[in-house]
């Protein structure tokens, strides 16, 4: 039976339906995720020099989890990234817990900034 409520998504549920490739369109939706978030985090930014190093990190993960993606060692790196654990005095601190604290960092940004620019007193 077909449902359009699949837990891995709408788009997943319609390709698998329709007998299209779903890695390919995992792969194209994580490219356009980098894009997007490139644009969007680039535009509020002052600093040319950081905004061009922010956009080439977010570019080369973006690419870099792609081509996971489409050799299907996509969870082998959320394995990778759990098993990698730092000590913080009692506090442990993995490198999955880092990459989604930098783009959380990076959303908080582009709020700020656009909180700023509404306010009377920015």
């Amino acid at each position: 039976m077909f449902s359009l409520c699949s837990p891995k998504g709408f788009a997943y549920g319609i390709a698998t339906q329709i007998g299209w490739p779903v890695k390919e369109l995992f792969t194209a939706g994580v490219l356009l995720a980098a894009l997007a978030l490139k644009r969007l985090f680039l535009d509020v930014m002052k600093s040319r020099s950081w905004a061009k190093i922010i956009a080439n990190v977010i570019l080369v993960y973006g690419l870099f989890l792609a081509a996971l993606a489409l050799l299907n060692l996509f969870d082998s790196l959320g394995y990778l990234l759990r098993g990698v654990v730092f000590q913080y005095g009692d506090m442990p601190i993995s490198l999955l817990k880092t990459s989604r604290a930098f783009f959380l960092f990076l959303i908080r940004y582009w709020m700020y900034k656009k909180l700023q620019s509404f306010s009377a007193f920015g």
